[in-house]
């Protein structure tokens, strides 16, 4: 939801996986949706947070 890294896996089975956000608490299914420009933008500050240079 609020596109943080910071995602970890909960559980999965029947129902598929779920994975919760530490950062804002959102609960279910991994989907991402972007247009090319998001993803850069969203490229670029995950390089910035984890200290690689891209």
């Amino acid at each position: 939801m609020c596109g943080s890294p910071h995602i970890h896996y909960v559980a999965g089975m029947i129902t598929g996986e779920k994975y919760r956000c530490e950062d804002c608490g959102y609960e279910g299914s991994l989907i991402l949706e972007m247009d090319v420009e998001e993803y850069k933008k969203w490229i670029k500050r995950r390089g910035d947070e984890s200290g690689i240079e891209r």
